[in-house]
């Protein structure tokens, strides 16, 4: 899927050459985003996916606006970010799709309580 690199490029541009102003695109953060019910994303590897990508593409809108300094746009950036929250949800209640490598969260505790001796990698040492 492209869509996400080249809305990053765009951002990234637009912000260079417009000193930060992101008016030209702020209503991408104003489209409205529906996903499937998680009955049909269970059900479905290809709803799966394309929840996934749905997850890949709002993670990209807030990174284009987040540093937006409007009000009414960090207003529509917190909505994204609670639509981000509930995405992974959702994610999560989903069963692994097959080649897909599942979520960990808190998968590094405290890395500063694991020593590594003198050349053992960090990984070993988990």
């Amino acid at each position: 899927m492209v869509l996400c690199p080249l809305l990053r490029l765009v951002g990234t541009s637009l912000a260079y050459l417009e000193n930060n102003n992101m008016e030209d695109i702020d209503s991408i953060l104003g489209c409205y985003i529906r996903a499937l019910p998680l009955d049909d994303i269970i059900t479905s590897e290809k709803a799966t996916i394309g929840l996934l990508a749905l997850i890949n593409l709002v993670i990209e809108q807030v990174n284009v606006f987040y540093g937006e300094r409007r009000p009414s746009m960090r207003n529509k950036l917190v909505k994204r970010i609670r639509l981000l929250q509930e995405l992974l949800g959702m994610l999560r209640q989903v069963p692994v799709v097959e080649g897909m490598i599942p979520m960990v969260f808190d998968l590094v505790e405290d890395l500063g309580a694991n020593k590594t001796k003198k050349g053992q990698s960090l990984k070993s040492a988990l």
